[in-house]
């Protein structure tokens, strides 16, 4: 028992709600509504709590593809990748997205890729890392929503019968 058929839209009983972008090149506004170098602020901040509580994490480049953190192993060959998610509030409040890139990255990595999130990265009492292993790996659904109808083709398709 207890192997039954889950409803739509529910993990474990528990609703999910997923969003996805389908458009690389739209101007998006911070969802946090802060500048770059506010963003790029916070951002740090997270990263540096972070290496505060994992010390065997290694910051990359600014701007690395795919995620923002590495863990190596003794011939300094990465083992662990982190992509790092920061927000002045919570995941209640609203979502994080992979890029397409850290999404590639995080399927060829597999249970290797971690997403953090660090909730409230702005306040040092409050601040909170969420730790998820594989995001892509665990996801076992994709939903695809009227945002889709922007891309979709509605033209009528022909009919592949021949004509009597």
């Amino acid at each position: 028992g207890g192997y039954g058929k889950r409803r739509p839209g529910s993990a474990g009983g528990r609703p999910f709600i997923s969003y996805l972008g389908t458009h690389p090149d739209d101007e998006e506004t911070d969802p946090d509504g802060l500048d770059q170098a506010a963003r790029m602020k916070i951002e740090d901040q997270a990263i540096s709590l972070i290496i505060s509580l994992e010390s065997e994490l290694n910051r990359t480049p600014d701007g690395n593809p795919g995620f923002d953190l590495f863990e190596a192993n003794e011939d300094g060959q990465p083992v662990r990748w982190v992509e790092v998610k920061s927000m002045t509030g919570s995941l209640e409040n609203r979502p994080v997205g992979l890029s397409r890139t850290q999404f590639d990255c995080a399927r060829a990595k597999g249970d290797s890729y971690w997403l953090y999130v660090v909730e409230y990265a702005t306040d040092a009492v409050k601040a909170r890392v969420l730790r998820i292993q594989n995001p892509v790996g665990h996801a076992r659904t994709f939903t695809f929503d009227r945002g889709w109808c922007q891309i979709a083709q509605t033209e009528p398709l022909e009919s592949t019968q021949p004509k009597a």
